[in-house]
């Protein structure tokens, strides 16, 4: 494991051979990231920030389809928390206003369908536990009253016919797993894909997401919100079974404090947002950039 974590401080993700142990080598998406600039963003935004409110803004869960990004956010209103969406039709362009999605919640996590007539999946914080909510378009959410056996916020993936959620719990990772059509028949996995230890202390916000890789295999990718020596910061963590991860001792951004990771495969590269002190003074949503 020292091993793997040593190529991962490198920059490196998981690609080889499908019919061998895994080989890591240089792969988009563990870093390292660069601030976006100014001339990637709109007219007049204060770079690297792509969402500001009046209220603070936390755990962003992105989605890409091709330049298309849209966002869901933990919004810290007066009456509480609540989950909203935005919009936009590419990074230069810029996200739309902040509509309201599922009201007494945080954490969102979304799992969009993937064939006609599939439910979008919408897990999320509340009370200490993990709800789950769905809707038929991605706007409108219906709460389900399943809970996920785990406290949030929630990281939820899709692996094949099954979704399976990572949270986290006691400095460790934990996950359970349902099938996508049954997803209130929860099994929670004996093992932590990553255990507790210097590297996962003050564990919070992780983000999931599981694609191929050029040699056809599926690696399983995890950011994770963790708290350095004197700053928040982001480390990377790969795995090819998604139950044990390999995770960088090094953080995927440099300093000044970020948190509150979601990626997302953009261009040529991955683009990367988190959380950070906005230029009005309130918690607001940035955005990094790999290559």
């Amino acid at each position: 494991m020292r091993a793997l974590a040593a190529l991962l401080l490198a920059g490196c993700g998981a690609t080889g051979d499908p019919g061998g142990p895994p080989v890591f080598r240089p792969a988009s998406g563990s870093g390292p990231f660069r601030r976006a600039p100014a001339e990637s963003l709109p007219g007049g935004s204060a770079a690297p920030f792509v969402l500001v409110d009046a209220a603070d803004l936390d755990e962003p869960w992105l989605l890409a389809d091709g330049e298309r990004l849209s966002l869901w956010v933990t919004a810290r209103r007066p009456g509480g928390p609540r989950i909203e969406r935005a919009d936009a039709p590419s990074l230069a362009q810029g996200f739309g206003p902040l509509q309201p999605a599922l009201d007494a919640a945080s954490g969102p996590s979304i799992v969009p369908p993937a064939a006609p007539g599939e439910l979008w999946l919408l897990f999320f914080s509340q009370g200490g536990s993990i709800g789950l909510a769905t809707s038929a378009d991605g706007r409108s959410w219906t709460r389900s009253g399943a809970a996920v056996p785990g406290a949030g916020p929630p990281a939820a993936v899709r692996l094949g016919d099954r979704v399976r959620v990572y949270f986290a719990e006691d400095g460790a990772l934990r996950a359970a797993e349902a099938p996508f059509a049954d997803p209130t028949a929860w099994r929670r996995l004996d093992a932590a894909p990553i255990p507790a230890g210097p590297l996962t202390r003050g564990l919070g916000r992780v983000f999931a997401r599981a694609a191929p890789t050029p040699a056809g295999r599926v690696r399983h990718d995890l950011y994770l919100s963790v708290q350095g020596d004197a700053v928040p910061l982001l480390r990377f963590a790969a795995s090819y079974d998604g139950d044990s991860f390999a995770l960088g001792e090094a953080p995927v951004l440099a300093p000044p404090a970020a948190r509150g990771p979601a990626a997302a495969p953009y261009g040529a590269g991955v683009l990367l947002l988190f959380v950070a002190r906005g230029p009005g003074g309130t918690d607001a949503i940035a955005a990094a950039l790999s290559p």
